[in-house]
């Protein structure tokens, strides 16, 4: 298995101690600037973290985890824009997967291309690569949006015999043999081999798992043994009266059908842990692992039971918190940082490493020691949306149902006490309501913010316990 080379410590600031240029057998000098891989599972959620054997091993010890990774707008296009931009959702607009404002579509309307970090990064003489899901409703040839100069997305649901667009071009793999995140991985490793030793590289690696459909490699059928969803309490959880008319009208889901959700989802993910695995040994095979910084991620959570709702879109720990793992050059082997990182802070950071700029992002390097614990997240999906300021210890929500939320972690953390509530006869907790007008005000700026007044938004100036 691919070993990594003692890491230097965390930087204290923007400035980041990176390694010598080295010469390679060519003799030509290699650049000195890191090498990226992104990896973004889809609708991974944290728990979903113990089918990824191969990727913990590889990566959990010799990098950075942080648990509170979270992620601003936990739906898939629209976060995937945020990691792709380092903008929030009010900013860059693809506020949905389909539709007016969603996905590949809104993506192309609003001309996003020159504004991602594969963008930046190729400006600056990197070689880039994407390789699985780019957003919802990518057209099957062409479209190919600026920052790419080798594109592999996949355009069904498919996991046997997909249809993918390769370069622009149409691509079916009509054999029920090929496996969509097996084909990903080859092409990866393709792209990572043909680039050259001076060339620094971004590789994106976005396979569909563990969304379905469930099309799981028939290998890995029963491969992780029995499983079955985790009966905490917030799973159906009993007492919604505090929670807001679209919780409390929710029935819940069967414990033996979440079981079943549960082994599909985990499985589908052991092809992927599979892929992540194979990545890095081509990278060390080619002496590069050194010198190379992965991120290892999620576009969004999912519930799975949690408060009796099942898929993603909601303000809830189980759908925008799911851990980070980050290798590599400045990560410090074996920390865990607690700080709360966001989707729209992924790009600052490669930005920050790679010494390019990302004028329009609002969110802020790893590296910015100065950084605040609080995130700003929205769901822009009418009679159901909300606004939200999330740190470590609270979550405050206002829904678009004018029925507020205020959750204090240090004492729930399965958030089953609402200490705003104030219908079905409940009485806000003495003291909640002054918190979350101080919460109030700090998520007014952030929903307006742009650029460096999202930063600035995110400073607390004080705590507020």
């Amino acid at each position: 298995m691919p070993t990594r080379s003692e890491q230097p410590p965390a930087s204290a600031g923007l400035a980041v101690d990176m390694p010598e240029p080295v010469v390679p057998d060519g003799g030509a000098m290699a650049d000195a600037r890191p090498n990226f891989i992104v990896v973004v599972t889809d609708d991974m959620r944290d728990s979903d973290w113990r089918a990824l054997r191969k990727t913990r091993e590889l990566l959990g010890a010799s990098g950075t985890t942080f648990p509170n990774f979270m992620l601003s707008t936990p739906v898939c296009s629209p976060s995937r824009t945020s990691l792709f931009t380092g903008m929030y959702t009010h900013n860059h607009g693809v506020a949905r997967n389909s539709g007016k404002h969603g996905g590949f579509s809104q993506f192309k309307k609003r001309n996003l291309g020159g504004d991602t970090i594969a963008s930046a990064l190729r400006g600056a003489g990197y070689r880039t690569g994407l390789f699985g899901k780019f957003l919802n409703g990518a057209p099957p040839k062409g479209g190919i949006p600026g920052g790419w100069d080798r594109w592999l997305v996949a355009i069904d649901r498919n996991y046997y015999a997909p249809v993918m667009n390769d370069n622009g071009k149409t691509r079916t793999y009509s054999k029920k043999s090929h496996y969509s995140t097996d084909i990903l991985m080859g092409h990866a490793r393709d792209f990572l081999q043909q680039t050259s030793p001076e060339t620094p590289f971004l590789l994106w690696f976005t396979p569909r798992a563990p969304h379905g459909k469930y099309q799981i490699r028939k290998k890995d059928r029963g491969a992780l043994g029995p499983i079955r969803r985790e009966r905490s309490p917030d799973v159906n959880e009993a007492d919604v009266s505090d929670k807001p008319a679209d919780i409390r009208k929710r029935k819940g889901s069967s414990l033996g059908s979440l079981d079943s959700l549960e082994r599909k989802r985990l499985e589908l993910l052991v092809a992927t842990d599979d892929a992540i695995a194979a990545i890095l040994a081509t990278v060390e095979a080619k002496g590069r692992l050194a010198n190379t910084v992965v991120f290892v991620l999620s576009d969004n959570g999912y519930m799975m039971g949690s408060h009796r709702c099942v898929k993603k879109g909601f303000a809830y720990r189980e759908s925008t918190q799911v851990t980070m793992l980050a290798s590599g050059p400045p990560f410090a082997a074996g920390e865990i940082d607690e700080r709360v990182v966001a989707n729209v802070d992924i790009a600052p950071t490669i930005a920050t490493l790679a010494g390019v700029d990302l004028p329009r992002a609002d969110g802020v390097s790893i590296f910015d020691r100065t950084r605040d614990s609080e995130v700003l997240l929205e769901n822009q999906r009418g009679s159901r949306g909300y606004s939200g300021l999330r740190s470590a210890d609270w979550l405050y929500v206002e829904n678009a149902s004018n029925e507020p939320e205020l959750y204090d972690y240090t004492r729930d953390s399965y958030e089953l006490d609402n200490l705003l509530s104030s219908w079905n006869d409940h009485t806000p907790v003495p003291d909640a309501e002054a918190m979350a007008a101080e919460m109030s005000a700090r998520l007014a700026a952030l929903r307006a913010c742009a650029g460096a007044t999202c930063a600035a938004g995110r400073v607390s100036r004080r705590r507020l316990r």
